[in-house]
């Protein structure tokens, strides 16, 4: 008896309707920032990983859409609850059961109702992301940093080179001092210089730049508060170097005239043909001597 393929689903279209704000700032939400034009950090890491990904997901129309993982869920909860906590209740819902409701299952399906698109979190996330946030709260340097500061305010520019759309979103800042709050699993030196360079954090920071630039405001620090996700939920502090803000507005300018190149002639490549060769790492595994 032959096997029975199941036939692929046709992928869902992703309507992409945007809407535009003028130059300059705006207090808008955060879901009304992520649907407006312009082009953000998060959309230079997808055309660095590939032009390719970038057309799929932004331009194609074919992409489907993503949800917001649980991480994603615990880190905006976070920022929340540490910065504009007056909005929580209006932002979440927390269930009174052990795991997260999902559809098609009763009674979930009666509280995803009662959620009303608000952002679902368990009982225990929930705990989670307070104690994580009174650790940056009762940390008094953060508390220093984030003392009447402007939370959450969006930017929208044209790059200066390029005449391309673009906007920044900055979760605090006081005078010339960008703030920018992070959640992670370890918030040690080592390891947050590996999440900076993988999640495009030297980037972000050339883009808020910009940005404040745009509108004759001099960006004078970046400053990153990063609190761990797990007890004792230890927050540590990095002022971003001089050479670490150069590398990202390298990054930016050269991601941004080549989107634009890709743009004009409606070309996206992939990958491509590339050689592979041993990882920097491989040497030291090289050097080992077996005793």
């Amino acid at each position: 008896m032959s096997a029975v393929r199941a036939r692929p689903r046709e992928p869902q279209k992703l309507e992409i309707k945007m809407v535009t704000y003028l130059n300059g700032i705006h207090d808008i939400s955060n879901e009304e920032y992520h649907s407006s034009e312009g082009i953000s950090r998060s959309m230079l890491m997808e055309f660095k990983r590939s032009p390719y990904h970038y057309w799929y997901k932004y331009l194609s129309g074919l992409a489907v859409k993503e949800e917001a993982t649980p991480a994603m869920n615990l880190g905006s909860a976070v920022h929340t609850l540490t910065l504009e906590n007056d909005k929580f209740n209006n932002e979440f819902f927390i269930c009174t059961q052990q795991t997260r409701p999902r559809r098609g299952t009763s009674p979930h399906e009666k509280m995803i109702e009662e959620a009303n698109k608000r952002i679902i979190l368990t009982n225990e996330e929930h705990i989670q992301a307070q104690l994580m946030a009174n650790a940056v709260k009762n940390n008094k340097d953060a508390k220093l940093l984030l003392d009447g500061c402007l939370i959450e305010k969006s930017i929208f520019f044209n790059d200066i080179n390029t005449g391309l759309r673009c906007k920044s979103r900055s979760d605090a800042l006081s005078g010339g001092v960008v703030i920018d709050l992070k959640t992670t699993s370890d918030a040690s030196l080592f390891n947050f210089k590996s999440s900076a360079m993988k999640y495009g954090y030297f980037i972000q920071a050339a883009m808020t730049y910009n940005a404040l630039k745009s509108i004759n405001h001099d960006m004078e620090q970046y400053v990153f508060i990063v609190v761990e996700k797990e007890p004792p939920y230890c927050v540590a502090i990095y002022i971003l170097s001089d050479d670490a803000f150069e590398f990202g507005l390298q990054q930016v300018d050269s991601l941004l005239a080549n989107l634009k190149k890709c743009t004009e002639l409606n070309e996206w490549p992939n990958y491509g043909i590339q050689e592979l060769g041993l990882p920097d790492y491989a040497k030291y595994d090289s050097m080992l001597e077996i005793e």
